[in-house]
């Protein structure tokens, strides 16, 4: 049988497919082996378009596109909206032979898609991308793209870096020999061919292209930054062997990137993240061996957006795995010395002596230094890690001198100026952050009093209920508090509440308190009441589908209980709408009473039965 424009009818019955049959005229470029692929496509995208993924690539029209072809066998269809043709879904789903014989019957070799906030995709864009068919061997992909190119398909794209063809290999095919391959073709190069290859861990390909341009110079050393961002990574590769390779060539084991990263930081500032891949063991080989040849864990990243001024130690002494294993491998690391510096690397300096909890003598000689950070520059304030440098000089500077530092906390004008305590709301809740870390930084009575009402007016409820919760810490505050315990406003009378605890020696009505609470206390649960006030502040454990049914049933029962109603509806709302993330932004957007009523309730009940949390504990070597 002549498989190249053979006119013929053909039916393949088990799938109720017909190619061709229009009143006895053959029509369509077929072949047994097309019909066979096309059969397995109907199947396959009925399996496709019911994915997550493929919410926003409208499925109904990918299907509609199917069952046209189906009808018609017109090769040359495009859909109205998506531009879909069969030959894109042919690609997508990788049907080499199905899309030759739709070739030869017409389908346009570089239509492309047009998709809401998606790139545009041609056939081979399809053919390369392994979302749509994530187990197809690179032999099929070769013989498609092979089809499409005799086909006429362009091997140049329109656009930017991101629609090429070595970029889409690089991001969403499986194989380094598809990659390869274009290169084979002549794909025309967009000219980050190295750092696709490095950041796949590519090697033969990465070898292949320093080749090409002669050997590797100055300009190729920060490729081992890429090598070591990816290499514990979403995508599987040849990273330490690519980092071995690259360091023989003579690429410097601390050579830097743009952003003054070294490939041992990148290491350590992507490591946190790595869990959900499991392949944190291949990061730490690649970690070990950067120290083994010598790489600086004391250098620092001035330039980076998420941990500017830290070192690669700064980031590693976080993590109890990555010590442990350097440990273990007879690597003895030294921590860096504390450097605050001034001007626009101070907020950074500050995030890292806060991240790395220095001691009180090392930061004591740059208290006024570090004390600017409250008098900020417009430059200074509008750095992103700005708010997370005023919360660690908050109880960077009380551990040296509480007294000192409230006072200068008193003095700043933003207390005292109704513009400036809205205008400059983040600092604010920054500051009341770290006070709530921080037992020792003491305000006077009248200042707390006067901002909670100003944050109060102007609906920052959060900061007003912790405002007025640092009352607790006011030895001249127990009358103004009994004044506000039944405030008409929720979250100052929940405040006063906390206050009142804070009192009484007793943990916060608040989140995870409880727990925290037992734990710097190094006791136990171990009275029904203790289990009461731990499990109505674990609303964590709730939201984040933590709790088991029988602890949501008691935990909302608990609170009709207390007489918190309406917190006991919302939060039956919240459990009833785990799975359903906009049901649930949907109710945290709706009057945020209920919280602040749960929070009355708690600290009611806790102060009702604060003997239980006051007594000694009781060891298990103690009980009769």
């Amino acid at each position: 049988m002549r498989r190249a424009h053979c006119k013929f009818v053909l039916v393949l019955a088990a799938f109720g497919l017909l190619i061709s049959c229009d009143g006895g005229t053959p029509r369509g470029s077929a072949t047994p082996e097309a019909a066979q692929q096309f059969a397995e496509l109907r199947q396959e995208v009925e399996i496709l378009t019911a994915a997550d993924f493929m919410a926003e690539y409208n499925p109904e029209e990918l299907q509609q596109t199917v069952q046209n072809f189906v009808q018609t066998a017109d090769a040359k269809y495009i859909s109205p909206t998506g531009k879909y043709s069969i030959l894109h879904i042919a690609c997508m789903l990788k049907k080499p032979e199905l899309a030759r014989c739709l070739l030869l019957d017409g389908a346009d070799p570089n239509a492309f898609t047009i998709i809401e906030n998606s790139p545009a995709e041609s056939p081979l864009l399809c053919a390369l991308t392994a979302d749509y068919s994530p187990d197809t061997p690179a032999e099929t992909i070769n013989a498609l793209i092979d089809v499409l190119v005799a086909g006429g398909a362009s091997l140049a794209t329109p656009g930017s870096v991101e629609t090429s063809l070595t970029y889409n290999a690089c991001l969403t095919c499986a194989h380094e020999a598809v990659y390869a391959h274009l290169l084979d073709i002549g794909v025309p190069r967009s000219g980050n061919e190295l750092q696709e290859a490095a950041y796949r861990g590519w090697l033969g390909t990465l070898k292949r292209l320093l080749e090409e341009k002669g050997g590797l110079t100055t300009e190729h050393h920060s490729l081992i930054t890429i090598v070591a961002h990816m290499s514990g990574g979403y995508f599987p590769g040849e990273h330490l062997a690519c980092a071995r390779y690259l360091l023989e060539q003579g690429v410097p084991v601390n050579a830097t990137d743009e952003a003054g990263r070294t490939a041992l930081f990148c290491l350590a500032a992507g490591y946190s993240t790595l869990e959900e891949y499991g392949r944190k063991e291949a990061a730490l080989e690649l970690l070990t061996f950067l120290l083994q040849q010598g790489a600086d864990p004391h250098l620092r990243a001035d330039h980076d957006e998420t941990y500017p001024g830290f070192s690669a130690y700064d980031l590693m002494a976080q993590d109890s795995t990555i010590m442990e294993h350097l440990r273990t491998s007879g690597i003895a690391l030294t921590a860096p010395p504390l450097i605050i510096r001034g001007g626009e690397m101070l907020a950074a300096d500050v995030c890292r002596a806060g991240l790395t909890q220095s001691s009180a003598e090392t930061i004591a000689p740059y208290f006024d230094t570090i004390a600017r950070l409250f008098t900020p520059t417009a430059e200074m304030s509008r750095q992103e890690i700005y708010p997370d440098a005023l919360r660690s000089a908050v109880i960077l500077l009380a551990n040296v001198d509480a007294e000192r530092t409230s006072a200068l906390i008193a003095s700043l004008p933003i207390w005292k100026d109704r513009e400036a305590l809205i205008e400059h709301n983040h600092t604010v809740m920054a500051i009341l952050y770290a006070m709530q870390d921080t037992p020792s930084i003491i305000l006077p009575k009248e200042l707390l009093l006067q901002a909670a009402e100003i944050l109060m007016e102007n609906k920052a409820h959060e900061n007003a209920a912790i405002t007025t919760e640092l009352l607790g810490r006011c030895a001249d505050s127990d009358e103004a508090l009994a004044g506000l315990l039944e405030d008409s406003r929720l979250p100052i009378r929940a405040g006063a509440w906390g206050a009142l605890l804070y009192k009484a020696g007793l943990p916060s009505a608040c989140n995870g308190s409880v727990a925290a609470w037992l734990a710097n206390q190094g006791r136990r649960a171990d009275s029904p009441v203790l289990q009461k006030a731990l499990l109505l502040t674990s609303i964590e454990d709730l939201w984040y589908g933590n709790m088991e049914s029988a602890q949501i049933e008691e935990f909302i029962s608990l609170v009709n209980e207390l007489g918190a109603e309406r917190a006991a509806t919302a939060y039956r709302n919240i459990a009833d709408n785990l799975s359903n993330p906009d049901k649930l932004d949907e109710i945290m957007q709706t009057n945020d009473e209920w919280s602040y009523e749960l929070e009355i309730a708690t600290a009611r009940f806790m102060l009702n039965n604060k003997e239980e949390f006051l007594r000694p504990s009781v060891s298990p070597t103690d009980a009769p």
